[in-house]
């Protein structure tokens, strides 16, 4: 596991320098990283949707992102449903409307890009077996 690991910091450096690190595992991978690499000089990040196979490694500073102007929208005529969250809570889902409860609810889309800034800046191993 270490060998992978220093493979992966290694492969990244270029564009890292001494910038934060991230390492992108399973969950069930997570708890393996962080007790075996205690006191690790990069941060442990989780995914489901990562294979559990898999190890991915992001120079952090190497990502940019372009944020477009937000998109709001308000509107006094839609229905909303109400859940209740408490743990334990019923099942139920009360519906209002927003003309009957005199309210208005917003929408907010906000369109946001991710890129590299670099091709060094993520790389990845498959296969793991630890």
């Amino acid at each position: 596991m270490l060998a992978d690991i220093s493979n992966l910091l290694a492969a990244v450096a270029p564009v890292a320098g001494n910038g934060q690190v991230a390492l992108v595992v399973h969950p069930a991978k997570a708890a393996v990283v962080t007790l075996q690499t205690f006191n690790q000089p990069f941060a442990v990040l989780m995914s489901p949707e990562i294979p559990s196979d898999q190890v991915i490694t992001v120079a952090t500073n190497a990502l940019a992102s372009a944020l477009e102007a937000p998109d709001v929208q308000s509107n006094s005529g839609g229905v909303m449903h109400m859940e209740d969250t408490t743990p334990g809570a019923a099942m139920t889902s009360p519906t209002y409307s927003m003309f009957q409860i005199d309210s208005v609810s917003l929408k907010l889309r906000w369109p946001v890009t991710w890129g590299k800034r670099s091709a060094q800046a993520v790389a990845y191993i498959d296969g793991i077996s630890w």
